[in-house]
């Protein structure tokens, strides 16, 4: 439903009469006639005098702006109440309807595209299991996969990052079979991300400090028993 502009009008705008003018015209005699009044005479007296009329003049005009800023906000009163009740009922009426119906129909859109999310995130699931078992792959999961399912993501292209991935593993396990050091190496693939060129890596580096102890430790073994033979032949 569409709100017309014509539901909130300006009825009559606010009339307020100016002499603010007239009043400031006025004013400026005052005051000037004041700060032009000359000191009259030389005695105590006179003195006295002059001062007594120039604080009656500043006495003068204080109370007229204290009794224009009374009405001033009097008129302000009078123009702003008209839009302070329409905005209490305004806000009751306009504003909190439509920002509850905003935050719920954000919270229904939300659980609906979550819903569908998770239509999708099921669908790309089933088939990664799918392909995973027609390759005989028992080890990996479909979390494994980090399978970013977006509601702007095609179908397409999440069923191909499924197979994708599988599709790796299986490239994997291939390479992982052809080397010597097939079993160790699979076990370090399996517990450490699936990371063939990382698994293959850590077991050839794990053998090679194994062979490098069993060398050390042969060493240690000759040299010990050539230095008993030398000892007992110094006897």
């Amino acid at each position: 439903m569409e709100v017309k502009k014509e539901l909130i009008v300006v009825k009559q705008l606010p009339i307020i009469t100016e002499t603010l003018k007239e009043i400031g015209k006025i004013a400026d005699v005052k005051i000037q006639k004041a700060l032009a009044m000359e000191i009259k005479g030389e005695t105590k007296e006179e003195i006295q005098k002059s001062k007594v009329e120039v604080k009656n003049i500043r006495t003068e005009l204080k109370k007229e702006f204290d009794d224009l800023e009374k009405k001033r906000k009097e008129v302000k009163n009078k123009v702003l109440k008209p839009y302070d009740d329409m905005e209490e009922v305004y806000k009751k009426e306009v504003t909190e309807r439509y920002t509850t119906a905003d935050k719920n129909l954000k919270e229904k859109i939300d659980a609906i595209e979550t819903a569908e999310k998770n239509q999708i995130t099921n669908e790309v699931k089933a088939y990664f299991e799918e392909y995973l078992a027609s390759k005989k792959i028992d080890f990996v999961k479909y979390e494994n996969a980090n399978i970013n399912v977006t509601l702007s993501a095609s179908m397409k292209s999440l069923l191909d990052s499924a197979k994708d991935y599988i599709d790796r593993i299986v490239s994997d396990l291939e390479l992982i079979e052809s080397d010597e050091n097939k079993a160790e190496i699979l076990v370090e693939y399996k517990q450490n991300g699936f990371n063939v060129s990382n698994a293959t890596l850590t077991v050839r580096n794990r053998l090679k400090a194994i062979e490098e102890a069993k060398k050390a430790s042969e060493h240690l073994k000759a040299f010990l028993a050539n230095y008993d033979k030398n000892k007992k032949s110094t006897k």
